[in-house]
C-alpha cells in the first residue's frame, strides 16, 4: 500500500479504511523499518484528511441546526484556508 492517495477522489470511509489496513500491516511486525516509517507517515496523512472531514460535516451540522434546534437555510461550508470559500447567498 505505497500508493499516494488523491485528496479529491477519495472518500472519508476509503480513507478509514486505508487507515485499518496500516493499523493492520504495522501491527503485523513484517514491515522493515523503513517500510513501517512509510505507512506511519501516510496514515498521518490520512488522519489529517479524516479530521479535515469531520470538521467539514461539523460546520455543515453547525449551520442547518441553529441554537434553539430550528433548521436553517443548507449553506456550504469550507474551512478557513481552502481554496473555495462559499458564502450564503442572500
Amino acid at each position: 500500500m505505497t500508493d499516494k492517495f488523491n485528496k479529491e477522489e477519495l472518500s472519508f470511509e476509503e480513507a478509514i479504511d486505508k487507515l485499518d489496513v496500516i493499523v493492520k500491516e504495522l501491527d503485523s511486525d513484517l514491515l522493515s523499518l523503513d517500510e513501517a516509517m512509510d505507512r506511519f507517515t501516510e496514515g498521518l496523512k490520512l488522519i489529517k484528511f479524516c479530521q479535515r472531514e469531520l470538521d467539514k460535516a461539523e460546520g455543515k451540522l453547525e449551520q442547518i441546526v441553529k441554537e434553539d434546534g430550528e433548521f436553517s437555510k443548507v449553506i456550504s461550508f469550507d474551512l478557513p484556508g481552502e481554496e473555495n470559500n462559499n458564502q450564503e447567498d442572500d
